[in-house]
């Protein structure tokens, strides 16, 4: 049954129903006050301010988050490489190269695959040490951290400007005569 129905089935739900939208009413009215925001126009207004910050702090967000992807495959590649170093060495200087090959291959192509992959990344440049990357992952972690707090936040009101107006929109439909601006 839709609450429609089961208000008309029973008089105390439809108590319930009433009760509940007065008190929705009364904070969103309450939010508008204490924001000062009873002029629809400066509610709308302030809602795009939010949903603008919200946004730019999301794609910040991503953004880092996606460096800090990179500089994890970077680490892993690095990893690779210079794991595959010493097997690569030992290959040069075997003289049963073929036998070494059989018994490494895996090793070697981890190693050739990682030494290509960072040469593109890097070119003619000195690779980066393990350390700096570490010390770099650290650093975008934190602020990852910190920019999800301020997301968490944003977030939140946001969602309670989104509902408020919800609710306004709601309600002002309700009553007969009622303008509703524009947006």
């Amino acid at each position: 049954l839709e609450k429609n129905e089961k208000a008309k089935n029973s008089d105390a739900y439809a108590r319930w129903i009433k009760i509940h939208n007065l008190q929705v009413q009364a904070k969103t009215f309450s939010f508008m006050s204490e924001h000062g925001l009873l002029n629809s126009t400066e509610l709308d207004e302030e809602y795009e301010l939010v949903t603008k910050q919200f946004r730019e702090c999301r794609s910040q967000m991503k953004s880092t988050e996606a460096e800090l992807k990179e500089v994890n495959h970077r680490l892993r590649l690095l990893g690779q490489y210079f794991k595959g170093k010493r097997a690569y060495r030992e290959y040069c200087r075997c003289g049963k190269q073929l036998v070494f090959l059989k018994e490494h291959q895996s090793e070697l192509e981890l190693y050739d695959a990682a030494s290509r992959e960072l040469r593109e990344i890097y070119g003619d440049q000195k690779l980066p040490g393990v350390k700096e990357l570490k010390e770099q992952k650290v650093i975008l972690q934190s602020q990852k951290d910190a920019q999800y707090e301020a997301f968490k936040e944003i977030r939140k009101q946001w969602m309670d400007f989104g509902k408020v107006i919800r609710n306004r929109d709601s309600f002002l439909k309700k009553q007969p005569g009622q303008y509703k601006e524009k947006k």
